[in-house]
């Protein structure tokens, strides 16, 4: 599959919004824009179904094929302090992960 460009979301302050969800593929999801000052965000994903991740900070997101058997998910939020937040990102799948 080829890459998805200028998705665009509004996160909000204490809900973990879902970017992208893979099945039995790699995946990459890469910030490319943020409303504000801030270069990076909190992500956590999920992956092989069940294992989580927990918060951490990033601007690009990467998962191998393994890590999505059965499924991977990755998700985001707000940096502390801020209310909503503005992203566009783009996502890459399998070899253009």
């Amino acid at each position: 599959m080829a890459i998805k460009s200028n998705i665009k979301v509004t996160l909000s302050a204490g809900q973990q919004t879902l970017l992208h969800r893979s099945r039995f593929e790699a995946c990459r999801v890469t910030l490319t824009g943020l409303s504000g000052e801030f270069t990076t965000i909190p992500f956590r994903t999920k992956t092989s179904g069940f294992v989580d991740s927990g918060l951490f900070e990033a601007s690009e997101v990467k998962l191998k094929r393994f890590q999505a058997v059965p499924k991977a998910e990755v998700f985001a939020t707000t940096p502390g302090g801020v209310a909503t937040l503005d992203i566009v990102f783009e996502v890459g799948t399998r070899a253009d992960a």
